[in-house]
């Protein structure tokens, strides 16, 4: 074993003696095993408002419905369109250099003269030649070299001696230098190519974009429907003892888990794995465990782009004294990508034998962005649970329990950064907590409801509440009143609206939570589930007209008193009253009340129309449920009513006046006047004309008694007086409008006998001639134009009738008949 196995060695026996001992420390000191023990801290669970959550996932689910990806104008754009390029280019050089030639430089030395004192000797000496070769030295990486040649001539030197002095002189002298060019070996450049640009607008083809489009389109598909929810966690069924599918809608509850994590040092490349167990109560009808219908996050992630790179060069070059050569090489990739670093994962762990009940899921926290550990701080998971109906085996419901308990047990595992796998292993303890799931009651609680008259038909409603969640709105019948609107002011106790009091009187009114929970709106010491009775009617409601049109109706009522009846003051003020009657509301100041705390009675003042047409009567004090409110039908006598009455004809014998109304027939005329009658003392037509109209009817007045009259009194059936104004005699009479020829009837004749029929009537001034049998007669219009001279002869006088057609400027015929009598039989003759 070399010294470097050795050292490893011993590093890996002092992790292997540290680590247990640092999880032994944290084991034993986790003993009372509380959540915070591992650096997870869980210290409880909180309860949402389910319909909060429920209302994101919807308004996320119709977004996604609203997304469309199908686009035929992009599927057409990409038509024909360039999917890739290719192009491919090679290019050799080569580059071969001989040795270089050598250059000459040669360098003349001027001689000189030397003196000295020597002995008496002379010396002489010649020129001589030496060369000198230096060696050579080439480059190794760069491949240079140098060969330099030298080449001296010496010079001549000459000496003369006299006695002691000596002199010594240099001639010139020539110096020679040969050099060699250094050698440096390259490589050559690539040969130039022809250019050629590659295509640049690449798109992919039609079908795969229509395929991408299907997918994105199925996905979002798939996330809409995982948002909706699935029915079997919405609701169950079951055989009930008629062998009938019963189907009862889940409870749902959503759940926030806190946690605030504190990673220590031994928690470097782990995860943080927090699980819940939820356990149902037991002993219900149903025992199948809670369903997971939303869990938050279910996935979340950190996109991270990761680029690795590789490359290699090569490089070298040679010089000889012949040649040089060089190479060079260079190999590169790099890769860019995106990759998705996990955050937050959410698990659904297998189903517990001994607890099949109960469901387990959790959530793995994990380090990302290239940290070693969790991310320290706080953090809250959700999740959303679909629990069985609270049905017992009796079928008793009890709505308002707890949901169950959910135990929260948390740990670390080890991960691997590269492969991104989980340790099945806990490192350290493994704290958990039992927590209850509580049902909170959120409907709305009522502590006061006072409503104001506002004198125009509406009342302000102020509703005392205790604090109310976001978004409760007012429900009244299809008509909802929210925070903002602008008949509304919603204040942390208190909400005021306004509303018309008809509409209070005839629906109920709800104070409406988010979450569906509804509470109704009665007074609180009366209470909604109050079936007692503390209001009555006493008697039958009387109606007596007061004019044409108006009735004053009087109604009888009783304060019951009982153990659920509040004391309501001592007079009927007290009581606040509103009487419905058809689509008209009275009592308020609109249409106001007359008391008679005495009697004990309510009058008021009602359109008969209104009373003919609504024969129920209706008590009721607003916001105080059905203990205050008492109905009776009316038992109105239908009563005439005349609501004109205009002059038709004034003459010397009589007047004609018409009545138009309602229920004309049960009017009795006065003394000395009649319905549809003539002459001076007011006879009815002979033969009579038919007078059953209800609507309109002729009054005949005579003139002698109209001089004497400003009104006609008329009398019901029922005894009711009806007064009527004649109109104003000094006006001239209003004319009648032309109604067409009427022919009044004629007496019986007798057979045999020639005569001139006259034929009475009115609108004859468009006769033109008369026919019997289609043949014309002569006729003749009087000059007042009342009557038509008709002469027959004896012939045409025959029984048992005759028929005349009349014709005038319209040209269809009016047929007249006149009856006629048999002929007498002549007396015997003796």
């Amino acid at each position: 074993m070399n010294r470097t196995h050795r050292i490893l060695f011993r590093f890996a026996l002092l992790s292997a003696s540290i680590v247990p001992a640092t999880l032994l420390a944290r084991a034993q000191a986790a003993a009372p095993a509380a959540p915070s023990d591992n650096g997870i801290a869980v210290s409880g669970i909180k309860i949402y408002d389910n319909a909060a959550l429920q209302q994101m996932l919807d308004n996320a689910r119709a977004r996604l419905a609203g997304m469309n990806f199908l686009d035929a104008a992009g599927i057409t754009s990409h038509i024909g369109g360039i999917q890739g390029a290719s192009m491919q280019q090679s290019g050799l050089s080569v580059n071969v250099g001989g040795p270089s030639i050598p250059g000459l430089q040669t360098t003349a030395n001027t001689g000189n003269t030397t003196a000295t004192n020597s002995l008496n000797t002379v010396a002489n000496a010649n020129s001589a030649t030496s060369s000198t070769v230096t060696s050579s030295t080439v480059g190794g990486a760069t491949g240079t070299g140098t060969s330099n040649q030298l080449t001296v001539t010496a010079p001549t030197t000459s000496s003369t001696t006299t006695g002691n002095n000596q002199t010594q002189v240099t001639g010139p002298s020539t110096q020679s230098v040969s050099t060699l060019a250094q050698q440096n070996p390259s490589t050559p450049a690539l040969p130039t190519t022809n250019s050629f640009t590659a295509p640049s607008g690449f798109a992919p083809s039609a079908s795969n974009i229509l395929n991408e489009q299907v997918q994105l389109t199925s996905e979002v598909a798939g996330l809409a429907l995982l948002l909706e929810g699935a029915l079997s966690d919405q609701a169950v069924q079951y055989l009930d003892d008629q062998k009938k599918t019963i189907t009862i809608p889940k409870r749902r509850v959503t759940i926030g888990i806190p946690i605030s994590i504190v990673p220590s040092d031994a928690d470097k490349d782990a995860v943080a794995e927090i699980i819940l167990k939820v356990t149902p109560p037991q002993g219900g009808m149903f025992d199948d465990p809670p369903s997971i219908t939303a869990i938050l996050p279910q996935d979340k992630t950190y996109n991270v782009a990761s680029v690795t790179g590789k490359s290699v060069g090569l490089g070298g070059g040679v010089a000889t004294g012949v040649m040089t050569a060089g190479v060079n090489f260079l190999w590169q990739k790099q890769t860019y990508y995106i990759v998705q670093a996990q955050d937050t994962v959410a698990l659904q762990l297998p189903p517990d034998p001994t607890a099949p009940s109960s469901i387990s899921f959790g959530w793995q926290l994990r380090p990302v962005l290239g940290a070693k550990t969790v991310s320290s701080g706080m953090r809250t998971l959700f999740v959303q649970l679909a629990f069985p109906p609270p049905l017992d085996k009796s079928g008793v419901d009890h709505t308002y329990e707890d949901f169950g308990t959910v135990t929260v047990t948390t740990g670390w595992k080890k991960i691997n950064s590269k492969t991104n796998t989980v340790s099945a292993a806990y490192l350290g303890p493994r704290p958990s907590a039992d927590f209850p799931i509580k049902d909170f009651n959120l409907t709305p609680r009522i502590q006061n409801v006072s409503p104001g008259d506002n004198g125009d038909g509406t009342v302000t409603v102020h509703l005392q509440t205790s604090s109310y969640v976001q978004n409760t709105y007012i429900k009244i019948a299809g008509s909802t009143i929210g925070q903002g609107a602008p008949n509304a002011l919603f204040n942390p106790s208190s909400i005021d609206f306004t509303v018309p009091a008809l509409l209070l009187a005839t629906q109920r009114a709800y104070l409406v939570d988010r979450s569906g929970a509804s509470k109704e709106i009665v007074d609180p010491q009366i209470g909604s589930d109050n079936d007692s009775q503390c209001l009555a009617i006493v008697g039958k409601p009387s109606v007596a007209p007061e004019s044409a049109t108006i009735g004053k109706l009087t109604i009888g009522v009783a304060r019951l008193t009982g153990r659920y009846c509040p004391p309501t003051g001592n007079t009927l003020a007290d009581l606040h009253l509103v009487a419905l009657l058809g689509n008209k509301l009275f009592g308020l100041r609109d249409a106001p009340f007359i008391l008679d705390d005495t009697a004990s009675t309510i009058t008021f003042r009602a359109p008969l129309d209104l009373l003919r047409s609504s024969p129920t009567i209706t008590l009721e004090r607003l916001f105080w449920g059905s203990p205050f409110k008492a109905s009776t039908d009316l038992s109105v006598t239908t009563i005439p009513a005349i609501d004109k009455a205009t002059l038709v004809s004034k003459g010397k014998e009589n007047l004609q006046i018409a009545l138009m109304g309602s229920n004309l027939q049960q009017l009795k005329p006065p003394t000395g006047t009649a319905f549809n009658a003539d002459g001076k003392t007011c006879t009815p037509y002979n033969p009579p004309v038919p007078d059953t109209s209800n609507t309109g009817r002729i009054l005949c007045v005579p003139a002698e008694l109209a001089e004497k009259l400003t009104n006609v009194a008329f009398k019901s059936d029922s005894g009711d007086l009806i007064l009527v104004s004649l109109p104003d005699l000094t006006k001239p009479a209003d004319k009648p409008k032309p109604t067409g020829p009427a022919l009044k009837p004629h007496a019986a004749i007798d057979a045999g006998a020639a005569i001139t029929l006259t034929v009475n009537g009115t609108g004859l001034d468009g006769f033109d001639h008369v026919e019997l049998a289609k043949k014309e007669i002569p006729a003749k219009l009087a000059a007042d134009k009342s009557s038509i001279a008709i002469p027959l002869s004896a012939d045409a006088v025959q029984p048992p009738k005759i028929v005349l057609d009349f014709f005038f400027k319209d040209p269809k015929p009016v047929s007249y008949t006149v009856k006629v009598n048999k002929k007498a039989a002549a007396p015997a003759k003796p």
